[in-house]
């Protein structure tokens, strides 16, 4: 752990993020461009390792909150997610869900009138990128306002601190409902294999740097990157400062949308976790949170989570 004065921790906290980001995109793109022959399963789990790496050297050295405690059954419940959803639960659901779409494609004999993967790999990259981020935005903001699926989304709401390994914190509701809003449109539009894997390669590194507890210094990349500078403000407790913030990876339509609050204003007297506090909701269980969406009975007696609405306004902190 660096001083947090002195120049080296001062230069990490500022380039960490644009040089770590810059190499993990370099390394993903020459192995995927270099060795055509290199098994998918294998070419995630070596990105997955380094992206580990990064986000733990980080959260060593420049910690954005160092007296951050782990609550009883935090670190297990959060790996068991992790292990369970990165390499069981999404592989799964992507393999049912690409065959199931492409099996009604053909069945009702669809053809595209315009095909993503028709463009060259410069401007599929572009616009599919962005196509898929404005659909994340809108699936994020959908589950915050529908009470069942906020059910599933709540999950991912209930700790009350974040660090890299939390972000993976997601049960089963959660996946359906974006793979079903987001993957079945791109599939529609013909995106293609080769954009779908290199883009989530990229998010292998960026979706733990939404949660990583690295004091990262962002300046104008918090008007770009949906990082937790900015993200630590969607896990706020006050329904005004978590209704903001959706973007999956940037934050350019949050920015359009009028949902964005800068992550500098960020104070860490803020509080974390669920709008209001569940009765019997047991958030470091693993098989429960998995089975809570399901529960009826757990969610009747809460106001909150009926009544979040995003009319109203984002308050500028």
């Amino acid at each position: 752990m660096l001083k947090k004065g002195n120049i080296s921790y001062q230069f990490i906290s500022i380039l960490g993020f644009p040089v770590s980001l810059t190499l993990f995109t370099l390394i993903s793109w020459q192995l995927f461009t270099l060795d055509p022959g290199l098994s998918v399963v294998l070419y995630f789990l070596i990105l997955r390792v380094i992206a580990a790496i990064f986000c733990l050297s980080f959260e060593y050295f420049i910690p954005f909150d160092k007296a951050q405690p782990f609550e009883k059954n935090e670190l297990k419940t959060d790996t068991f997610f992790y292990i369970t959803n990165n390499f069981l639960l999404v592989p799964a659901i992507a393999i049912f869900h690409i065959s199931l779409c492409f099996w009604v494609i053909e069945a009702l004999d669809y053809q595209h009138s315009f095909s993503l993967s028709s463009l060259s790999i410069y401007w599929e990259i572009i616009i599919g990128f962005l196509l898929m981020e404005y659909l994340s935005y809108w699936a994020h903001r959908l589950v915050h306002t529908q009470p069942l699926l906020w059910r599933g989304h709540a999950t991912h709401h209930s700790p009350t601190s974040m660090y890299w390994l939390n972000n993976f914190r997601n049960n089963l509701l959660s996946y359906l409902v974006a793979f079903a809003l987001v993957y079945t449109p791109m599939y529609l539009l013909g995106i293609s294999k080769e954009f779908l894997i290199f883009r989530f390669s990229i998010f292998i590194l960026l979706a733990p740097y939404q949660h990583i507890n690295a004091d990262f210094k962002m300046g104008f990349f918090n008007y770009i990157f949906s990082a937790a500078p900015n993200h630590r403000f969607h896990h706020s407790k006050n329904p005004k400062q978590a209704n903001a913030n959706f973007g999956l990876m940037v934050v350019i339509f949050d920015i359009l949308h009028g949902t964005f609050i800068n992550g500098d204003k960020y104070d860490k007297k803020i509080k974390m976790g669920l709008f209001s506090e569940v009765k019997g909701y047991k958030k470091h269980d693993f098989v429960f949170q998995e089975l809570a969406p399901y529960r009826s009975s757990l969610w009747k007696k809460t106001l909150v989570e009926s009544k979040r609405s995003l009319n109203i306004p984002t308050e500028q902190i």
